[in-house]
């Protein structure tokens, strides 16, 4: 403990432990301000992760309902016995209300020698009945108790086995395929279920409402896009190219929707034989059933891209399944896969070049013009958060291989990354290749990003790709590039750009 702006209540100082409760009455008596720092401990176990979080959502939630306190904020711990602590700051309260809680909490997050064992049994019985009621009360901060669900979920896979949930399957059957019932949506009649990487959502939940709810609101649009699965590897095409995706997640999320959902007159039973998103076990019902066909008899969907590939979208009839573990493949995947599909007599759907009617006029622009329209597509692009970017000067002043800074928007499981961009005007009708890019391993060096972007108005040669492909993989680095023919879609659906920079 110690007084800076305000007094802090850490829950894992020592001190509190061996302190008599009128002491610590009269440590928070005459305050005005109180810190409170709520750890989360370090822990060998997924599940003492996961009841982690639960004894800190009783907490937050506690002090929000008790005292007003609407937010908190994270903060990194300096060694010790915590991994890190949620920040909560309580003002103008009752010392004499707040003393009990203070008692309880100590209890159930660290210690106190004063409390006997009746109180313990109550104190913890207060948490219990708050996990049990999760469904019928407000939650102020519904992103941690989101936490506790994905350690439970995720910590009975990794440490119990399937058998854990042999007890939940009639009444949460979602749990066995990996998902839970996300917070802010317990207590509504419409659910949305999250998984590691994955949501599904009722179809009756708009998708615009869907983003809102989940702080994806900027821009955020769709695409038309189609699946193609050669040797059980899935790209999903879209006019803007090809997407990775993992096939396992994709089988499991629809899994589950038909198993959550009423309408299952087409649907054929099934179980999975592990929980990692693989294919189907042998069961009792195996006779009964062409594991093979499951696909083809449970999966009629439609199918989505976002506009900057965040995430793809099988709306089915009854729910979405949104999956945002997905990949740019590499210029060697994709070969793989063209080559395939020739082999097969296949085609991409309708746009591998560009049409005459969407092609641009270069000649209009000169590099500080081509610099302010790659600005734009990166404002427009709702990968990126558009307050973060910087243009770094004028064209011809900066130092070389960083034209614009940028940073991406957080999504699930995925923190924000630092980009750069280079963007390159060719007046010629040549490509972009390795001789005038420069050296990216230098640029990466001195400005440490963790994504690296091209944007050209010319073709990309397959020796720069190459070359991109080698240091996102040794580098553990994000590509992005944009090429003439990217770029002449993203603007054909945007004509007020066109209108701005291809005015003749």
């Amino acid at each position: 403990m110690n007084r800076k702006k305000m007094l802090e209540i850490n829950f894992d100082d020592s001190e509190l432990t061996e302190m008599h409760p009128d002491e610590i009455l009269n440590l928070i008596t005459n305050n005005k301000e109180l810190l409170l720092r709520i750890p989360i401990p370090l822990c060998y176990t997924m599940m003492d992760v996961a009841y982690s979080y639960l004894d800190a959502s009783y907490v937050l939630e506690t002090f929000a309902k008790s005292f007003g306190a609407k937010n908190y904020y994270t903060e990194s711990s300096n060694g010790g016995r915590a991994s890190f602590y949620y920040n909560i700051i309580l003002r103008n309260f009752c010392s004499e209300k707040l003393r009990p809680y203070i008692i309880e909490f100590l209890c159930i997050l660290s210690d106190n020698e004063y409390i006997d064992e009746d109180e313990k049994l109550f104190y913890y019985g207060n948490r219990n009945e708050f996990e049990a009621t999760l469904g019928d009360i407000q939650l102020y901060f519904p992103e941690v108790i989101d936490l506790y669900f994905a350690n439970v979920i995720n910590g009975a896979n990794n440490e119990s086995g399937l058998e854990f949930f042999s007890e939940f399957s009639i009444s949460s059957p979602e749990q066995k395929y990996g998902y839970w019932i996300g917070a802010s949506y317990l207590n509504k009649k419409d659910k949305v279920l999250y998984s590691q990487s994955c949501w599904i959502a009722s179809n009756n939940i708009e998708l615009s409402e869907l983003f809102n709810g989940n702080s994806l609101n900027h821009g955020v649009s769709i695409i038309p896009a189609n699946l193609l699965v050669i040797n059980s590897q899935g790209m999903v095409i879209s006019e803007n190219g090809a997407i990775q995706i993992a096939m396992g997640e994709v089988i499991q999320g629809i899994a589950c929707i038909h198993e959550l959902y009423p309408n299952k007159d087409d649907y054929t039973y099934h179980h999975l034989d592990s929980f990692n998103g693989s294919f189907f076990s042998k069961s009792e019902h195996s006779d009964d059933i062409e594991l093979s066909n499951f696909w083809q008899e449970n999966a009629e969907f439609e199918l989505y891209v976002s506009e900057f590939e965040e995430f793809v979208i099988f709306k089915t009839k009854e729910a979405s399944l949104v999956l945002f573990n997905i990949n740019k493949p590499t210029h060697l995947k994709s070969q793989s896969f063209l080559n395939a599909m020739l082999t097969i007599g296949a085609s991409f759907e309708d746009g591998v070049l560009s049409s005459p009617e969407i092609q641009l006029n270069w000649d209009l622009l000169d590099d500080e013009l081509f610099e302010q329209l790659c600005c734009d597509i990166i404002y427009q692009n709702s990968k990126y958060d558009n307050t973060t970017i910087r243009k770094m000067g004028k064209s011809r002043s900066r130092d070389g291989g960083r034209d614009i800074e940028v940073y991406s928007k957080k999504l699930p499981n995925h923190e924000p990354k630092k980009f750069i961009f280079q963007c390159k005007l060719i007046k010629s009708k040549s490509s972009l290749n390795t001789s005038n890019i420069g050296s990216v391993s230098d640029v990466i060096d001195q400005f440490g990003p963790k994504g690296y972007g091209v944007i050209c108005n010319r073709v990309i040669d397959s020796t720069l790709y190459d070359r991109l492909d080698g240091i996102k993989n040794t580098r553990d680095l994000e590509i992005d590039t944009w090429d003439s023919v990217k770029i002449e879609r993203f603007i054909a659906r945007r004509p007020h750009l066109r209108e701005r920079y291809f005015k003749v």
